[in-house]
């Protein structure tokens, strides 16, 4: 009787967290997903053309410098994107949510809808070289 009481309230306490939604000291999904976006990109960037070409370029100090512009365009401190991470980290469907809404927007501005050029015969046509 006992365990199917602490259940019920265990799930009450769960069903009233799960609608509290995100915490208003935590950076909001719209604008998270933004923040991510951009550090998505950073990271890229820092991959492909940073440390692709100077192996002993210190990782950390680059990327702390890149993640400083990316705070600063959105206009929240390191600290802030952290507890922010961490909130969503922590609660799965609210980072599946967020996500999906990258992946979401990311697709709408990409072009996937690429029609290559009409295949182009580049083959040598029976008869087009003279025997010599």
């Amino acid at each position: 009787m006992r365990i199917s009481i602490v259940i019920s309230i265990l799930a009450l306490l769960a069903a009233c967290v799960a609608k509290e939604g995100v915490p208003k000291d935590v950076i909001q999904p719209d604008k998270m997903k933004l923040v991510m976006w951009d550090m998505v990109r950073a990271d890229e960037f820092l991959t492909t053309y940073v440390f692709a070409k100077d192996s002993t370029l210190d990782k950390k100090k680059a990327s702390d410098s890149l993640y400083a512009v990316v705070f600063k365009l959105h206009h929240i401190s390191p600290d802030d994107f952290s507890k922010s991470f961490r909130f969503y980290r922590t609660h799965p469907n609210d980072m599946k949510a967020l996500v999906d809404s990258i992946n979401s927007s990311v697709a709408n501005t990409t072009n996937l809808n690429f029609n290559p050029p009409a295949f182009i015969d580049t083959s040598i046509h029976k008869g087009s070289l003279k025997a010599q």
